[in-house]
């Protein structure tokens, strides 16, 4: 398939969505699915890099400013469970995976090396229900 569509500026949480306030360890977008480092900043979740990476802890949201990217060093709010909006084209009941694309999620289980964690599923084509999966991961 490809990386799911997101426009940051829709990105909204739903109803219910259990929220956490990180700082950012790197520049971030709105949208992207995260990790937390080993310095405890929010990170792209990278299903290509190494194990940690991998690890989505969820979406990022907003960031302190309103903007849709957020600086280094910067306050964020991330969705560790629960609804998200503000992507298009997905599969509704379809799982949702951290993709080889730093940040970015997928439909499809990453393959060639990539570690395959779940971070969720689409509960209608605009949005996912952030649920992450974070047991060994599968490498392939």
């Amino acid at each position: 398939m490809g990386d799911i569509t997101v426009t940051s500026a829709d990105i909204q949480p739903g109803v219910g969505a259990q929220v956490r306030h990180f700082q950012a360890g790197a520049a971030l977008t709105v949208g992207y699915a995260v990790y937390i480092d080993s310095s405890g900043y929010v990170q792209h979740a990278d299903a290509n890099v190494d194990e940690a990476s991998s690890r989505g802890l969820g979406l990022l949201i907003s960031s302190q400013d309103g903007e849709t990217t957020i600086a280094s060093g910067a306050q964020c709010t991330v969705v560790m469970l629960g609804p998200v909006h503000g992507f298009a084209s997905m599969t509704p009941g379809a799982p949702v995976y951290v993709s080889k694309t730093a940040g970015r999620i997928d439909h499809t289980k990453p393959t060639g090396g990539a570690y395959q964690r779940s971070i969720g599923s689409a509960i209608s084509a605009g949005c996912v229900f952030v649920n992450p999966i974070n047991d060994d991961p599968d490498s392939v």
